[in-house]
């Protein structure tokens, strides 16, 4: 009896389920995936094909080396829009040392110092326009993003009671400063579209 109970219940007893978010903008053509991970993200597309059928969509992927432009918008300056938040981290390819600075001034002396010393930026933190802030990686993905008070105050006359008006009013703010930036990104980062 004691086997048959194991047999049932062990393969219910490591069961974890997890909840990714994702929306198509039909206007611009992007899929946009919520993942903490590229293999997260991977697993979402790979059931969604499964799901619907191939429709076409393919990987942002860089002309040039992502880290040699946030490189440039460290050292020179982000593009018109865009402010550095003082979040970074820098890589040193050779021997994996990694340098992180949280809050920091841009015009500290060691980033530049390790810049020339051949460390590559591997996580920027950015603010887009007064929109939103993250961080973004050569990889092209944007972590921890987080809506400006501002943004979100576009909202403020939406009746709080339906939540279901809510979100929908909040997720089309949300979508279209999303948009807006990742087609900025694409022209900024050279990213091939074709798939």
């Amino acid at each position: 009896m004691k086997e048959d109970i194991l047999s049932q219940m062990l393969p219910q007893a490591f069961v974890r389920s997890s909840h990714i978010t994702a929306y198509i903008d039909t206007k611009r053509g992007y899929l946009v995936i919520n993942a903490g991970s590229n293999t997260i993200a991977d697993t979402f597309f790979e059931l969604l094909i499964e799901t619907i059928g191939s429709f076409g969509a393919v990987k942002l992927i860089s002309e040039e080396n992502p880290a040699l432009i946030l490189n440039g918008w460290l050292e020179n300056g982000l593009p018109e829009g865009w402010e550095l938040t003082g979040d970074y981290e820098l890589k040193d390819p050779k021997d994996e040392r990694v340098a992180k600075f949280k809050d920091n001034e841009s015009e500290n002396n060691v980033l530049g110092d390790l810049l020339e010393d051949g460390y590559w930026v591997n996580k920027l933190g950015f603010r887009y326009k007064g929109q939103f802030r993250g961080i973004i990686q050569p990889d092209l993905q944007i972590k921890s993003i987080k809506f400006m008070d501002e943004l979100l105050a576009e909202n403020e006359d939406v009746d709080g009671e339906d939540e279901l008006v809510r979100f929908d009013a909040d997720f089309a703010l949300m979508t279209r400063s999303l948009g807006d930036f990742i087609k900025d990104l694409i022209e900024l980062l050279k990213v091939n579209t074709e798939s």
